[in-house]
């Protein structure tokens, strides 16, 4: 049987606790894999990029087509970056 709490129908903070996991865990989800997409695409793709461009290795396309990979690897750092959330103390 369900006891009834007495908080005006808001939810304790024990039966608050697994929602509460799951998004620690999309939080963490989400911060792993922008920082993936940061090291890989714009830390080793987007340098790579820009050397051959600079030696003339490179086509346009390319040389689109590594800019814009490391720009989503920026993205990324952003969905990383916004999963840490704001400084508490």
């Amino acid at each position: 049987m369900m006891q009834q709490n007495h908080t005006n129908g808001r939810l304790t903070d024990r039966e608050r606790t697994p929602v509460r996991l799951i998004v620690l865990r999309v939080l963490f989800t989400l911060f792993a894999a922008g920082t993936g997409a940061f090291l890989l695409c714009t830390g080793l793709e987007l340098p790579q990029t820009l050397f051959e461009a600079a030696r003339g290795m490179l086509v346009l396309p390319d040389l689109l087509t590594g800019i814009g990979i490391g720009l989503f690897g920026l993205c990324g750092l952003v969905c990383a970056w916004q999963a840490c959330g704001e400084e508490t103390e």
